[in-house]
């Protein structure tokens, strides 16, 4: 190891690409689009699988819930691969379609959403190639383009969409197929709590139609509204992700290195077990959080010419990367950060937690008015959301430390 220069971008690489042997980078923000890649290196979940895999099979809907980062995306492509890979040899098959990119949450977006992946895919070429289709292929991976709804939308009303749906069904019924759509982060552009309840409750006739099975991924749904979800019949089952156990995103750290390397190994090379250890704690459980660590003390370790990470060399990357951070965080992030520090993490419960002080950074009225802003600030890789048993918990993330202690300089002087 050096560690003690800082390398051109070049011979960064080089390290990379010749002492670490990595073709490419192991450990991406957000997974492929590719099920048959991600399911390659995906681990854990295989009774969430498993389940997953029976409810749709049979022709009902699954509805998975989790925080941001916490791998729905890549269970939702790994359970259409194995879906695919399950029916094949059946009569009676299944035509898989991932969309991305839903960005409603009224029952007129989800319609036009359902239209425009159905006339995508549905087509007479589509059934002229269904025989040729590998086991392991989705058939098709949609992406929304929201102008192209929107044009269509002016010029045909509901009952027209729902009949030109139906029709499209029924072409999939006659050839033997069921219909098995995922929809991902259905309400990505819709956080509010209700609007996702709202738009289930006026779409029952097409969630409830047993010739397409759904599999649904969600942020905002709360645990009281599940047995309203589970009564309306919108989902069979209801599937929470739960944070990762260490083993298995050790599991994880070493499968996507695989994936990427040039000769296999059973180690995490260029991590040392230690230095995986410690990430590994500082993840939380969660995947993309780790996927981030693992990145950026790469990068910033080929930048010091290190040539395995160990602990010291993960500890002298961290604080790297945490000034690499704070230096980009505004002000009033910083002391939002720094109130979640000293708290251990908001946690936002039946029993009302003053936060007077974020209260008065945000504009908003009551802590419920804050979730959000909470979210918002997960997805920007501030804070660390968990579904804990009296509650939701907000943690900063890993590498906005100092940040957070920049904001108590900030909060003690505010001029």
């Amino acid at each position: 190891m050096r560690g003690d220069l800082t390398m051109s971008f070049e011979e960064a690489e080089r390290i990379k690409r010749e002492v670490w042997r990595l073709t490419c980078d192991p450990f991406p923000d957000v997974p492929p689009v590719d099920p048959e890649k991600v399911a390659s290196f995906f681990v854990g979940r295989r009774s969430e699988i498993n389940m997953t895999l029976s409810t749709l099979y049979r022709g009902d809907n699954v509805l998975v819930r989790g925080t941001w980062g916490i791998g729905k995306t890549a269970f939702i492509l790994t359970t259409l691969h194995r879906l695919q890979q399950k029916t094949v040899s059946n009569y009676r098959k299944v035509l898989p379609i991932y969309i991305m990119d839903f960005r409603g949450g009224s029952v007129d977006e989800f319609y036009q959403t359902i239209l425009y992946s159905l006339t995508r895919v549905v087509k007479k070429s589509v059934w002229d190639r269904l025989k040729f289709i590998r086991p392991q292929e989705v058939t098709a991976i949609v992406s929304i383009p929201p102008a192209s709804l929107q044009a269509r939308w002016k010029t045909e009303g509901r009952s027209s969409v729902l009949e030109q749906i139906e029709g499209f069904m029924r072409r999939v019924e006659k050839k033997h197929y069921r219909l098995v759509i995922a929809l991902d982060d259905l309400d990505k552009t819709a956080m509010q709590q209700g609007v996702i309840n709202a738009m289930f409750h006026d779409s029952l006739h097409l969630l409830r139609d047993r010739r397409c099975a759904f599999i649904l991924t969600s942020r905002a749904i709360a645990r009281l509204d599940d047995l309203e979800i589970s009564h309306l019949g919108i989902a069979d089952s209801i599937l929470p992700l739960m944070p990762m156990k260490g083993e298995r995103l050790r599991e994880m750290t070493i499968s996507q290195l695989n994936y990427v390397r040039r000769e296999f190994r059973d180690d995490a090379f260029p991590f040392t077990e230690d230095a995986v250890d410690e990430i590994v704690e500082k993840s939380m459980g969660i995947p993309r959080v780790l996927n981030s660590l693992c990145r950026k003390t790469l990068d910033i370790a080929a930048q010091q010419g290190y040539t395995k990470i160990n602990s010291t060399c993960f500890e002298n990357c961290f604080h790297k990367l945490q000034d690499n951070l704070s230096i980009r965080i505004p002000p009033e992030i910083k002391c939002i950060l720094f109130y979640a520090l000293e708290r251990d993490g908001f946690l936002v419960s039946s029993k009302e937690e003053t936060l007077e002080e974020v209260l008065a950074l945000t504009g908003a009225s009551t802590v419920h008015e804050l979730l959000p802003y909470f979210d918002r600030l997960v997805q920007a890789n501030y804070l660390v959301r968990a579904e804990r048993a009296d509650g939701i918990s907000y943690k900063v993330a890993p590498g906005r430390e100092k940040a957070a202690m920049e904001g108590r300089k900030l909060v003690q002087s505010p001029d």
